[in-house]
């Protein structure tokens, strides 16, 4: 697998995890295929820079960067749901709440697993 612009990796239950920014998409090593693509619906990400899993449930968190969302998927790949959140270019789960974790400019935002701001 050829890589343009990965900016990070995460690890989990469900897999490795490199954010592609170039092609758009997160790779996971555990099964065919990837997250994401072009261009901005359910599912599909413009510009990926980061990437969190969930180690208790193996869900996985994703900065879809110049859609100004967090996405949410499943273990498996399936789309969950998504949120909104201005540039998103990282993200992180707390292990013992779920809670999630999204840097903001000097600010950190707190949402739920869900994606309520906290």
């Amino acid at each position: 697998e050829l890589f343009l612009g990965a900016c990070s990796v995460a690890d989990g239950p469900s897999g490795l995890y490199v954010q592609d920014t170039g092609h758009h998409r997160v790779w996971r090593s555990e099964f065919p295929g990837t997250l994401g693509g072009l261009p901005n619906g359910d599912g599909e990400l413009r510009a990926p820079t980061g990437a969190a899993v969930d180690p208790s449930s193996g869900d996985v968190y994703v900065a879809d960067t110049d859609n100004d969302r967090i996405q949410k998927f499943s273990a498996t790949g399936s789309y969950l749901t998504q949120w909104a959140t201005p540039h998103p270019e990282a993200v992180a789960v707390d292990p013992a709440s779920g809670n999630v974790y999204v840097p903001a400019g000097a600010s950190v935002r707190k949402y739920t697993s869900s994606g309520t701001l906290l």
